[in-house]
């Protein structure tokens, strides 16, 4: 019974012979119960075809008829009865409608059932068919056709035969004369499927039509995700004219809504198509849909007839296109050109028919039974018999199905555009407008974060709130870090990233954009970067200064408080000691200020050695780098310390190497040069063998004693003393230097004198052997000369 139910589904009109001239055989038989359909079966007198094996078949049960009567099932309240024989002809048929006082199946009733099987007729509703019924048994032709099923009887022919002209003319002309249709369907369909959009999501509804579309979303060209069935409503014309004039508003059945969501900005293009014939655009979805629209035809054809039972309908759905899918294959082209929806009911109906005479498979899959096989053939071979004689019927094929295909758009293309979690039709303006909400103008320690991320709102042009725009965040000034290069607005319209500020800059700069891909809206965010904790503290100048007992030096001591990344940092406590000689200052700054710096101005005490210590210390009581400091200073007229101030040459050194003199004149391959600095620091310059060698020196000077100390800070064998050499000065003015001094180098005593001229600066001097090329003063490289006075000598 489950195969049956489901061949029911797949449901095709029955169309059966009835017949005339009847042998009226009055012995008892079965009486129908409830629910059921009975009556007599009456053949004609001289019926020639074989009627051997006679039964009795409706969609849903098949009986041997019992004294020429029968009772079987049936369903609904219009239905067609079968007669066959044993080799699969249908012999006669019935057609069961309210009214009925017996369903005998005979020559009239088989007249009756193959025009009421037309598929106009058949997309009539219930009041309709009634009417219908009484116009054909009151027509003239309906004796005619009558006649013509007794004939063909007689001649041994089967009523689905198909070379029968005769009964396929008299089909016609009744059908003709009774409803006397002239088709003027003009009803035009602007708008047949109805595409809703809510955020990011495409709603796509039947409009009350009775055909399927095919739908494909598309992103660049590519497609994206599946295709999309928008079925047909079942729809009826509740009288013959309406169905001439394409009227067909009577139904039931609105299909499921079709939700598609679009992942991701960027535009998408949607396409729709029915597959109407002659409008191939060569897509997917047209010929999906064409052949989904057979399907559907097939399928609302055999719903009416068979009920689907509930076990058989996933295999129906899976059966009827596998069952159908070759046979549309080849009838393609045919399709594709039918210049009107009769035409294309008629191959569709032909399609059907070839397919029910192949429906073992799908009877197999949903229980059915050899018998309900060889009512679908039947049924198939009279669909073929309608199908030859529809050719001669004007609007025998007019169906709500086929009519809203050739009348409805068979096109629908649209565009949409998604930025973040709002939907836009394409060409829309898109451009977001954004701007600061807080997170403006802080301040904060270099190569630290922020306290507040930045945040800005993004909105459209009527101020509504976007959710989910990007937000392109990028650091225009200052280097520094973002947590993210790109956020995503929440549903307040809010992005947010965190910003560490860069180690070198004062005024950093961040901007937010929206709308890369349109017209760029950008805000921009500031912020001032101020110094750490100080880390380091180191002398900036004022060291090694001379001045009289009891007198200020001439410049002050200068420190500079840095943090780790060398920024000055103001307002950090610094203090003064004075550590040896007595002595006090002047005045002294006990906070740097804005460049880092504090000062002080020291007075030397009346002997001895002059040192002062400055202390830094950090906000946990620690010394930071380099503290405590210490300057030291000479007591003196500081009139050597001004005068040694400057570049000097050396030209020439003499004196005893041993016991014997000895003398180097300075003006040929080797060079030396001294500068010396106010911060007690002196740059030595050689040139030796057509290279340039430099090294720093600290030095000092002691006005009374008139003795110049120099030391050289790199050296780890420097002397337990500081490592401090010191020259005899002797001759020290505007112009000339001679120092002298003593001292064993390589186990040989030197008594050495060296004299030193004043320059300008230091020059280029040329390669001997390249006299086109001259060198200029290196900058790091090694001291090599044995005869400088600043060169370590040995004891």
């Amino acid at each position: 019974m489950k195969k049956i139910l489901l061949l029911l589904s797949l449901q095709f009109l029955l169309i059966f012979v009835g017949c005339k001239n009847e042998i009226d055989v009055q012995l008892s038989g079965p009486l129908p119960e409830a629910g059921q359909v009975g009556g007599r079966i009456i053949l004609p007198a001289n019926t020639k075809l074989d009627t051997t094996g006679l039964e009795v078949l409706t969609a849903v049960g098949s009986v041997t008829p019992v004294n020429a009567r029968y009772a079987i099932d049936t369903t609904g309240k219009t239905s067609t009865t079968l007669l066959m024989n044993k080799a699969g002809d249908v012999v006669l048929m019935g057609y069961n409608y309210p009214g009925q006082s017996e369903n005998n199946i005979s020559t009239e009733s088989t007249a009756l059932a193959l025009l009421m099987n037309t598929l106009t007729l058949r997309s009539l509703s219930e009041s309709g068919k009634l009417e219908v019924v009484r116009r054909i048994k009151a027509d003239s032709n309906y004796k005619t056709l009558v006649n013509e099923i007794s004939g063909s009887l007689s001649a041994g022919k089967a009523v689905t035969d198909t070379t029968n002209k005769k009964l396929i003319s008299a089909i016609s002309s009744l059908f003709n004369s009774s409803t006397n249709l002239r088709v003027s369907a003009t009803t035009s369909y602007s708008k047949p499927v109805e595409i809703k959009t809510a955020n990011t999501t495409i709603l796509l509804q039947n409009s009350n039509v009775a055909h399927t579309y095919v739908a494909g979303l598309y992103k660049g060209g590519n497609p994206v995700g599946g295709k999309y069935v928008i079925g047909g409503r079942t729809i009826f014309a509740t009288s013959l004219s309406e169905a001439a004039a394409g009227v067909f508003g009577d139904g039931y059945g609105i299909p499921s809504p079709v939700l598609i969501t679009l992942e991701g900005d960027g535009k998408y293009q949607l396409r729709i198509r029915s597959g109407k014939p002659g409008t191939d655009d060569g897509s997917d979805e047209s010929r999906m849909a064409r052949a989904r629209n057979v399907y559907g035809f097939m399928a609302k054809i055999l719903n009416e007839i068979m009920p689907l039972g509930k076990d058989c309908g996933e295999a129906f759905a899976k059966g009827v296109p596998r069952l159908l899918s070759t046979i549309v294959d080849k009838k393609e082209a045919a399709l594709n050109s039918a210049g009107s929806s009769a035409v294309f009911a008629s191959i569709a109906l032909d399609i059907t028919g070839e397919a029910l005479t192949n429906a073992e498979e799908l009877l197999e899959s949903c229980s059915g039974d050899l018998d309900m096989f060889t009512y679908l053939k039947g049924i198939g071979r009279t669909f073929t018999l309608i199908g030859y004689a529809t050719k001669f019927m004007t609007g025998a094929n007019i169906t709500a199905h086929t009519n809203d295909l050739f009348q409805a758009r068979s096109s629908i293309d649209t565009c949409f555009q998604v930025k973040g979690l709002k939907m836009y039709k394409c060409g829309e303006d898109l451009n977001y407008l954004i701007q600061i909400v807080s997170g403006n103008t802080q301040k904060g320690e270099f190569g630290k974060s922020l306290i507040s991320s930045l945040v800005v709102k993004v909105t459209d042009k009527a101020g509504k709130v976007i959710e989910k725009a990007d937000v392109t965040w990028t650091i225009n000034t200052g280097e520094g870090s973002l947590s993210a290069e790109k956020s995503v607005t929440n549903a307040q319209g809010l992005a947010e990233v965190k910003w560490t500020l860069g180690t070198k800059a004062a005024t950093q700069q961040v901007t937010a954009s929206v709308n890369e891909d349109e017209e760029i809206k950008t805000v921009a965010f500031s912020a001032t970067a101020i110094p750490g904790i100080p880390t380091k503290v180191e002398i900036v100048s004022g060291n090694n200064q001379a001045a009289a007992a009891g007198k200020a030096l001439s410049n002050p001591l200068v420190i500079k408080v840095t943090d780790q990344y060398g920024h000055p940092v103001p307002k950090v406590e610094v203090d003064w000691q004075i550590k040896s000689g007595g002595g006090s200052f002047m005045y002294s700054n006990r906070l740097t200020g804005e460049e880092g710096t504090a000062s002080a101005n020291w007075i030397l005490g009346q002997s001895g050695t002059q040192t002062v210590d400055v202390v830094v210390k950090n906000k946990d009581a620690n010394y930071v780098a380099g503290a405590p400091l210490r300057f030291e200073a000479k007591i003196g007229d500081g009139t050597l310390a001004k005068l040694i101030l400057g570049t000097w040459r050396e030209v020439r050194s003499y004196g005893l190497e041993g016991n014997k003199p000895y003398e180097n004149i300075n003006d040929g391959r080797n060079q030396y040069y001294y500068i010396f600095n106010n911060d007690g620091t002196v740059v030595s310059k050689d040139f030796e063998e057509e290279k340039w060698y430099t090294r720093n020196y600290l030095y000092q000077i002691d006005e009374n004693k008139k003795t110049l100390f120099t030391m050289d800070p790199t050296d780890p064998e420097r002397d337990d003393d500081g490592g401090y050499f010191d020259d005899n000065i002797i001759i020290l003015n505007e112009h000339k230097m001679l120092l002298f001094n003593e001292g064993i180098y390589e186990g040989v005593r030197y008594s050495s004198y060296f004299e030193l001229e004043r320059i300008a600066k230091i020059p280029n001097l040329r390669i001997v052997n390249s006299a086109n090329q001259r060198v200029a003063p290196s900058a790091n490289s090694e001291i090599r000369s044995k005869r400088s006075p600043l060169y370590q000598r040995g004891k």
